[in-house]
């Protein structure tokens, strides 16, 4: 369908809504009828609006249903904050809509807009007039995104210093695959523009949810869009996931996004965008022809043999002939494949950067995020386009975790495009399995909680966690802190996430309100302070021989990134690109924890960089070489 086409459609079904809502009155209320019925609606269904805005209008409509034409219309219109008078003409029979303009540049409150039609019939004046509810609101200073990455209600927001909560907009997936293209206004975001149009008023904002590709994923267990979209493993069988680098399958991620543009890109209130999270660390390699092409494009050559379908990589000791010193040339063909597969061909980074596209419009205040982006290898790429990456991370069994993840994150962010930033997620939530362990067999020693929820799943932060994961986040140059898991926060239904400790919820309600709202302005200017220590990642050893970290530190790499901030030698994670391309000469000291495996590039560095006076720290899993 072209533009054009499009546009018309847009404005029939506009005309459409507004005609049906005339009927019902949904947008203004009626306060005196007869043969001339007004009723007045924002385009969008709007009603709360930011101070200063610009280029905002209502439209009035004007239903004369008197059968005939009456002479010399006119409109009286009082914003509350302007009173203007509009001459509409002759009325025919039937509806004409009038747009008005709405002035922005008022106290923020609350405002009643009254329209009142006149027109003459031969009996005499006709009139009719209709009241419109509407709220101008403060903009927001600059401030540090608090983040419930999950429901909450407007007064728990406030009791624990949120500036934003989640919202779902993933109303229009099924109809953007079916048709192809972007879904205009649609009613299905009735409710939801209602929800925005309330957060702007109370002060607060969202972040919306959406998230085509598990919509996808879950629509490939069909056989008509298992055919079209699955990922085929070596041996040629089906898989269970969607293989996100097809042309077809980025073009939806795209639709996606733009429908919710299309719907609620003009509020104000949603300022935020997650996208598609926790779906790419689970992507399998695909053997579709089209990926096997692309690939082919990239290299030269096809898939090398024996990679099959391990995605995460493949053990030196599995390959025939490895080289002795674990050096593994720059351009060996296993390594080219992972970096390929693990830089973007899988698809993943070019969906979610389609979906951050398509959302964000033409709005520059609107930012798409995403997240977990280091639940992955180290190699750069994993956020695509995103203005934000993110990962969650559990704050036990060593709240340290919260600097290593967050360190991890800007590592990536140095490979992305230069308006990229970092956020961080703290769970509040505790998997009790990994935690308090099962229940004591004396159940007189059972606690409070315990005894109310004996079968807990997930239970509340320790609220000494919270805070020391609180400053390790804050300790780096972050541009929001994200929490998840509000049923853990405040008492809830039990079952899901269970409300264990009272005291959690006011202990971050003392952080955010003491350290955030005061010194967030500030906090998001201070840049990132040089590091002397730099510990590396490296992809090719974790292809090769292991120790990817996924964000945790369940490993010997985590480990050793703990014991560099316990010695207060804060250091800067560095990926093999990292090296490559910037050198070592930032740095005084490089530690290599678990690289058993480099290509020559990074060896040749290194060695160069010793020759210079720097200092290498290792263990005994080293590369030989």
């Amino acid at each position: 369908m072209s533009r054009t086409k499009r546009v018309e459609t847009f404005l029939c079904a506009i005309t459409a809504f507004m005609m049906l809502t005339s009927l019902s009155g949904m947008a203004g209320e009626a306060v005196k009828g007869g043969p001339i019925r007004v009723t007045v609606r924002h385009a969008f269904e709007r009603t709360a609006f930011e101070r200063m805005e610009q280029g905002q209008s209502l439209i009035v409509t004007v239903n004369n249903s008197t059968g005939r034409t009456l002479q010399n219309g006119w409109l009286d219109v009082k914003t509350g904050l302007a009173h203007t008078r509009i001459d509409i003409g002759d009325l025919g029979d039937g509806f004409q809509d009038v747009p008005v303009p709405l002035e922005c540049s008022g106290k923020a409150g609350a405002y009643t807009f009254v329209a009142t039609a006149q027109a003459e019939s031969a009996t005499g004046a006709v009139t009719g007039s209709c009241s419109f509810a509407w709220n101008l609101c403060n903009r927001i200073p600059a401030r540090m995104p608090v983040v419930m990455w999950g429901g909450a209600t407007f007064e728990q927001m406030a009791q624990c210093g949120f500036t934003h909560s989640l919202v779902w907009m993933d109303h229009l997936d099924m109809r953007a695959l079916k048709d192809g293209q972007p879904i205009d206004f649609d009613q299905r975001f009735t409710e939801t523009r209602t929800k925005l149009n309330e957060t702007l008023v109370k002060g607060y904002r969202a972040l919306g949810k959406m998230s085509p590709g598990g919509y996808l994923m879950s629509q490939a267990t069909y056989a008509k869009y298992r055919e079209q979209f699955a990922s085929l493993g070596s041996d040629g069988t089906p898989l269970s996931a969607v293989d996100f680098s097809l042309a077809r399958v980025q073009q939806f991620g795209f639709d996606a996004g733009r429908s919710i543009f299309n719907n609620v890109g003009m509020f104000p209130a949603v300022d935020l965008v997650l996208t598609d999270s926790e779906f790419r660390d689970h992507t399998p390699i695909s053997y579709r022809p089209e990926a096997r092409a692309a690939f082919r494009k990239h290299a030269g050559y096809d898939i090398p043999k024996g990679i099959e379908d391990n995605q995460r990589g493949l053990s030196y000791t599995k390959i025939t002939d490895f080289p002795h010193d674990r050096v593994v040339a720059d351009d060996d063909p296993m390594l080219t494949f992972y970096r390929w597969f693990w830089g973007g061909g899988d698809g993943g980074p070019e969906m979610i950067s389609c979906e951050r596209d398509g959302v964000k419009g033409d709005r520059t205040n609107l930012r798409g995020y995403w997240d977990p982006a280091v639940r992955c290898p180290s190699k750069w790429g994993s956020g695509g386009r995103s203005d934000l990456i993110g990962h969650w991370t559990y704050a036990y069994p060593d709240p340290l975790v919260m600097g290593l993840a967050t360190d991890e994150l800007f590592a990536m962010a140095k490979g992305g495009p230069s308006y990229q930033q970092v956020t961080k997620m703290t769970q509040v939530i505790c998997y009790r399995s990994a935690t308090t362990g099962p229940l004591p067999k004396d159940k007189s020693t059972w606690t409070e909680w315990e005894k109310r929820l004996p079968k807990a799943k997930f239970i509340t932060i320790p609220p000494d966690m919270l805070e020391i994961v609180f400053w390790q986040k804050i300790a780096r140059p972050v541009r929001a802190i994200m929490y998840h898991g509000a049923g853990s926060l405040w008492p809830s239904e039990p079952g899901g996430y269970d409300y264990t400790h009272p005291g959690a919820a006011p202990r971050l309600a003392k952080l955010t309100k003491s350290v955030i709202q005061p010194f967030g302005p500030m906090l998001l200017e201070v840049p990132e302070h040089p590091a002397q220590v730099a510990m590396l990642e490296s992809f090719t050893s974790q292809i090769f021989y292991g120790g990817t970290t996924y964000g945790t530190m369940q490993g010997a790499v985590g480990w050793m990134h703990g014991i560099l901030c316990r010695a207060h030698l804060q250091p800067e994670i560095v990926y093999d690109e990292t090296i490559l391309r910037n050198g070592l000469d930032a740095f005084k000291v490089l530690v290599t924890p678990y690289c058993g495996v480099l290509c020559e590039g990074v060896v040749r560095a290194i060695q160069a960089w010793q020759d210079k006076g720097g200092i290498l720290v290792a263990d005994e899993d080293l590369c030989r070489a």
